[in-house]
C-alpha cells in the first residue's frame, strides 16, 4: 500500500491529536471582543472629536491585549499538560 505525503502528514496529524489532551485545564471566559463598535465623534470641536476617537480605539486596542493574553495563558498551560 503506497501512502501519498498528504496521506502520511494526515495520520501524523490524526495521531498527535489523540495524544494530546486537555483535561483538567480550566478554559477562562475569553472576554468578548465582539463589543457594539462605537461611532465616530460628532463633536463640532476637532480636538474633543480626536480625543473621543482615541479613547475608543484605545478601548479597542486594550481588549485586544486581553483576549491574546488569555489565549497565551491557555496556550501555556495546554503545552505543560502535553509535556
Amino acid at each position: 500500500m503506497k501512502i501519498t505525503p498528504g496521506q502520511l502528514k494526515q495520520l501524523i496529524k490524526e495521531e498527535i491529536i489523540k495524544e494530546f489532551t486537555v483535561a483538567g485545564i480550566d478554559v477562562p471566559r475569553i472576554i468578548s471582543i465582539k463589543r457594539p463598535v462605537k461611532k465616530r465623534s460628532k463633536a463640532k470641536d476637532q480636538l474633543q472629536r480626536i480625543e473621543t476617537d482615541l479613547h475608543a480605539t484605545q478601548d479597542a486596542v486594550d481588549r485586544l491585549e486581553e483576549y491574546t493574553r488569555e489565549i497565551y495563558n491557555m496556550l501555556i498551560k495546554v503545552i505543560r499538560k502535553n509535556k
